[in-house]
């Protein structure tokens, strides 16, 4: 199954799938209240944190609570799906880490908790990250050059929602060949890396001081 396929209409399902609104599949949002749950610390998560290729936390950042962002108000959980809302087609898109349980995020994210009796974290994840999803959210005019969305559009979009078995067996599916294609691009980047330095090694010796020794300056014209 792509998820970019999936298009049912809700009498179109396989046997035991079903039609949901995203917000019928997670839990409220949690914010933060830095005067009822004061802090010395936190570590903040914003848009910039992302990497949208592998869809990870790549970067958070740990402040002093006093000095926090006003856009620091979400709280996150591990196991949380977070959506950036501004310039959604970009994916900036990432399951939260254990590390980063009850941190604290961007109000630039919805922040998606998965209500563990409907979806896995696994599934949330695979459907808001593809094509087909984004396409339901961005209907701006695409001649916007900054779009950005609600949290109600983003929990407003109808999601296909397969029993816990089938979510299971289809996230292990995504995962391995995920797997496979990080493994692929870190060969890549070693390859990248090594003819770099094999290029590097030739034009040392090209030009070293003995290569060149007999070479002269002449003007271009």
């Amino acid at each position: 199954l792509e998820f970019r396929r999936v298009l049912f209409r809700s009498n179109e399902l396989p046997s035991g799938w079903t039609m949901k609104p995203l917000r019928d599949c997670v839990a409220p949002k949690e914010l933060w209240n830095s005067l009822r749950r004061p802090r010395k610390q936190i570590r903040y998560v914003e848009l910039a944190g992302i990497d949208n290729e592998r869809g990870v936390i790549a970067n958070f950042s740990d402040i002093k609570a006093a000095t926090a962002p006003s856009r620091a108000k979400k709280i996150i959980r591990a196991g949380d799906v977070i959506f950036a809302t501004t310039r959604p087609n970009l994916k900036n898109i990432a399951t939260v880490p254990k590390e980063l349980d009850g941190e604290i995020c961007s109000t630039g994210f919805c922040v998606l908790r998965p209500q563990k009796d409907v979806v896995t974290s696994g599934w949330i994840f695979g459907i808001v990250r593809s094509d087909w999803f984004i396409r339901q959210v961005v209907r701006h005019d695409e001649k916007n050059a900054y779009p950005s969305v609600s949290d109600d559009e983003v929990l407003a979009v109808e999601i296909p929602v397969p029993p816990s078995g089938e979510q299971r067996r289809i996230v292990t599916r995504l995962e391995a060949l995920t797997r496979r294609l990080d493994a692929a691009r870190q060969a890549r980047q070693t390859a990248i890396a090594e003819a770099d330095a094999v290029f590097q090694r030739v034009l040392e010796n090209e030009f070293s001081d003995a290569a060149t020794e007999d070479w002269h300056f002449a003007p271009i014209l």
